[in-house]
């Protein structure tokens, strides 16, 4: 099977396949890569479940997805950051999964059929926020030299650099002697 699909330069994309091996279905779908703020996660559900018509997906009173069909992508839905129970359901299944969402990430789980005809999830990060925030200025060079002894590191790369100039010079000197010029 092969096929073709559209992604956008500089726009945060998800290629997906889903379905069974001989019917696979390819779809595009846009990230959410904005902030999450405080103690807060981000996550939406794509129903990749092959076994189940529709399924629900919610953390405790938050809906993420409601009858979400084969392919289809819910938007985003804020829940606490943390581990957090997720209810999936389809008809008379249902299942609760638990994950674990970094405060300021964002999410998205592939709801899929389990080995025994169950749903499950198999969870992909969308974007993760800094944990730390930066303190003054940005180390933008100097590397391992930016300790305070880059001065004497700079003359020894000189007196390096200096002697690996004299040792080319006197093997051009030797091939010259060698080959006669």
């Amino acid at each position: 099977m092969s096929g073709s699909v559209q992604i956008t330069a500089g726009k945060a994309e998800t290629l997906a396949a889903i379905g069974k091996n001989d019917a696979l279905k390819t779809t595009v779908f846009t990230d959410d890569l904005n902030p999450v703020s405080g103690d807060d996660a981000r996550v939406r559900i794509v129903q990749a479940s092959v076994t189940h018509r529709t399924v629900d997906a919610t953390a405790g009173s938050t809906t993420i997805a409601s009858d979400a069909s084969f392919g289809d992508v819910s938007k985003y839905a804020t829940v606490q950051a943390g581990s957090t129970s997720i209810d999936l359901s389809a008809g008379s299944d249902s299942e609760k999964i638990t994950q674990q969402f970094a405060a300021g990430s964002s999410h998205t789980l592939f709801v899929i059929d389990d080995g025994k005809g169950g749903l499950t999830v198999s969870p992909a990060l969308d974007s993760a926020a800094a944990t730390e925030t930066p303190v003054g200025s940005l180390a933008a060079g100097g590397g391992g030299l930016a300790d305070g002894a880059s001065e004497v590191a700079l003359v020894l790369a000189a007196i390096a650099a200096a002697g690996g100039a004299v040792a080319f010079g006197a093997m051009t000197r030797r091939r010259r002697e060698v080959l006669g010029s």
